[in-house]
């Protein structure tokens, strides 16, 4: 069976992750500020009676920012029994892996990778280390292991 990436548009840049780590994809909802003061953490949502942290992954790139608008999406993912997610400002849309091969990126230390869907260059960032930055205590083999691509 083929392996398939979702797609999604993150400031002028392509991102891409496997769909095996999602487990669905939200509109955006009013965040609630966080707790603790962190660059990457930008707030929590409830779903479904579970608070769930979200990443500002644009943040923690240093691209450009902009508050949460309900044109942009919450793309869940699930590590073990923990949820977390990414704002996304849109342009979702899956791919067939089969096929495409990645390459090393410098692009930034949380975009290990890239590869080449049709014309375009896709980084493909390491779900692991994103995860760190909501839950930076959690240094647990098993999350890397099952966050690994």
């Amino acid at each position: 069976m083929s392996e398939q990436l979702l797609l999604f548009q993150l400031d002028r840049h392509q991102l891409g992750i496997r769909v095996r780590h999602v487990r669905e994809i939200v509109r955006c909802v009013a965040l609630t500020a966080p707790l603790r003061d962190s660059t990457a953490l930008e707030g929590v949502f409830s779903l479904r009676g579970r608070t769930v942290p979200v990443v500002s992954l644009a943040r923690a790139l240093g691209l450009s920012t902009r508050k949460p608008s309900p044109s942009d999406f919450l793309i869940v993912l699930e590590n073990e029994a923990d949820l977390w997610a990414m704002r996304v400002d849109g342009g979702l849309e899956t791919v067939e892996a089969e096929g495409l091969e990645t390459e090393p990126s410098s692009l930034h230390p949380l975009m290990p990778e890239s590869l080449h869907v049709g014309d375009r260059i896709v980084f493909l960032p390491d779900l692991h280390q994103v995860e760190q930055l909501v839950n930076p205590d959690d240094r647990s083999l098993k999350a890397s292991e099952r966050m690994t691509e």
